[in-house]
């Protein structure tokens, strides 16, 4: 559980991760408690690819707006998933644009996304990678990173069974 004022999962070893302009996809499932802002009107973050001290990719809930955003708040929903129940999100980019799917189905599209570059420093999940001041309030599950764009097909699949693309039939 994030409490929303000092819990997150940092990883600090990027790996194999490279997020340079090239396709990538994630995916998670929320379970908001609030989307109140934090004290001075702050961010709620879900998810943060830190670069250089500057956030190089993220999912967030910016101050008052209602809708995620992601780096320079660049708009990435319509509206924000509801509070105190799960929601599957899922983000993937071509290397150019974006679309954000909620459960399965397409919630927002947008091009010219700001990306990382390749000196990505540190990830975090359920807050800010640099400034652990900006968490989530409520549970996260269920998080993947893919170093691909999922297809829209694919999104629904994972939506409507999890674990279904991770084992053969």
């Amino acid at each position: 559980m994030f409490d929303g004022v000092n819990d997150y999962v940092g990883i600090t070893n990027k790996g194999q991760f490279s997020f340079s302009k090239k396709p990538f996809s994630v995916e998670l499932w929320i379970y908001p408690y609030t989307w109140d802002p934090l004290s001075g009107g702050d961010a709620r973050t879900l998810i943060d690819f830190e670069t250089a001290g500057w956030h190089g990719w993220l999912l967030r809930r910016y101050s008052t707006d209602n809708y995620l955003s992601g780096n320079n708040v660049q708009q990435l929903s319509n509206g924000l998933p509801p509070i105190n129940q799960w929601t599957h999100i899922a983000f993937t980019s071509n290397g150019t644009d974006g679309k954000t799917y909620f459960n399965g189905s397409l919630n927002y599209s947008v091009s010219s996304l700001t990306y990382p570059d390749n000196s990505t420093t540190a990830y975090a999940i359920g807050n800010n990678a640099e400034n652990t001041k900006k968490g989530f309030a409520g549970l996260i599950d269920g998080v993947y990173i893919w170093s691909r764009a999922l297809s829209a097909n694919e999104v629904l699949q994972l939506y409507k069974e999890p674990f279904a693309m991770f084992y053969k039939r």
